[in-house]
């Protein structure tokens, strides 16, 4: 059932997803037939999710006896039944580098309203700086920790791990972490690094700057000031002639982007990607009730 409710998650629709249901049954064991399916056609076909969602078949064949004809039974019908559930992604394989949430929703990646297709989208990384578009690397060592920051010695991601997460497609972060979490930032590597991803199909984390977390610069003087800061200060903060160094992002969901071309324009990076509708991610599904945001990456799972 795994295989169907792969294709389910990525909305290929209910007659891919019976087709790999009975090609899988077959490799398992020649001659089965299909005895039961279960499933909402609509749910299978849909790339945008808002919950939990699932296909169910059985399969039998009848197997002949080896024993039992001397009391008169020459055959009997085996039968088996499965539960494969799909839904938006609650951990995955990450290339630890942010996409901003705004930036996703202006190019129409938030949710695709036709349920098919492709949505380009151009990705803007201001060099050497947490300035506007908010950015960087994500230390996955401390996937989950809101106050990791606060450790001098976190927040670090070498070029080499950067690297080796772009070439094998991702880390996969924790799988008892819950959906919105934390990731601190680190910012700025090789350009060469981010050239890596050119060519590649990878998943990302979607951050939220409004959420996301700082402190002020440059810091208040008072010893009684609170130089915390979230994304959402920054606009009184800069008016002010501060701004709020984002440490921590807020992560709110993942999306899939093939990366056609990372190119420098100054000091700044611009990457340019192309969402292809829903995809699958190594992970588990988040559960019913929890707060996923669905941008296309899905995760399936075997229940019964």
């Amino acid at each position: 059932m795994l295989a169907a409710a792969q294709q389910c998650a990525m909305a290929n629709g209910e007659d891919a997803a019976m087709a790999a249901a009975d090609v899988n049954a077959g490799l398992n064991e020649s001659g089965v037939v299909q005895a039961a399916w279960q499933i909402d056609a609509d749910e299978c076909d849909d790339n945008a999710l808002d919950g939990l969602y699932g296909v169910h078949a059985g399969y039998e064949q009848d197997m002949e006896m080896f024993f039992a004809p001397i009391f008169g039974i020459d055959s009997t019908i085996v039968a088996g039944q499965a539960t494969g559930v799909w839904g938006p992604a609650q951990n995955a394989s990450l290339t630890p580098i942010t996409v901003d949430l705004d930036t996703l929703t202006g190019c129409g990646i938030r949710l695709d309203p036709d349920g098919n297709g492709t949505q380009p989208c151009t990705l803007e990384y201001a060099k050497e700086t947490l300035q506007n578009p908010r950015w960087g690397e994500l230390d996955l060592e401390h996937w989950g920790e809101e106050f990791a920051a606060d450790d001098p010695s976190a927040c670090h991601v070498s070029a080499s791990d950067l690297s080796d997460a772009i070439e094998g497609g991702g880390v996969a972060t924790a799988p008892d972490v819950p959906m919105p979490t934390w990731a601190c930032l680190d910012n700025g590597l090789a350009d060469s690094v981010w050239e890596g991803m050119e060519g590649r199909y990878l998943t990302f984390p979607v951050m939220d700057l409004a959420t996301s977390t700082g402190e002020e610069v440059p810091n208040n003087d008072s010893a009684d000031a609170d130089d915390d800061c979230t994304g959402a200060d920054i606009p009184d903060l800069q008016s002010r002639g501060h701004d709020c160094e984002i440490d921590t992002a807020h992560i709110v969901g993942f999306v899939c982007l093939f990366i056609s071309d990372v190119s420098k324009h100054g000091s700044d990076l611009t990457v340019q990607a192309e969402w292809r509708g829903a995809c699958t991610s190594g992970g588990i599904p988040c559960l019913p009730d929890s707060e996923c945001f669905d941008f296309g990456v899905h995760a399936v799972r075997l229940v019964d």
